[in-house]
């Protein structure tokens, strides 16, 4: 048996927060592909420089192993590589 993963456009999927940055975080799927989720798609997230990690007014949080929901809103291929870019559902 093989997994594979084909990242489709409004895919709904889960992954693993594996890297923050003020531009955006990075959720890891199933170990195969990352996804670049946007400052701009984060909502009513802002990033906290000194925890490295994104919060909201009512004290929720984003960090580093967190097991979040997305939904890939871009993909493209170049390379025989993915690229995918989503947002927080």
């Amino acid at each position: 048996n093989a997994d594979i993963f084909r990242p489709e456009k409004d895919l709904k999927i889960s992954g693993t927060v594996c890297m923050i940055y003020k531009d955006g975080i990075f959720i890891n799927i199933l170990n195969k592909q990352k996804m670049l989720i946007p400052k701009s798609n984060l909502n009513k997230f802002i990033f906290n420089e000194e925890l490295q990690i994104y919060e909201d007014e009512k004290d929720n949080k984003i960090k580093i192993g967190d097991i979040i929901n997305a939904k890939i809103s871009a993909v493209s291929y170049n390379n025989q590589t993915y690229s995918c870019f989503g947002t927080i559902v």
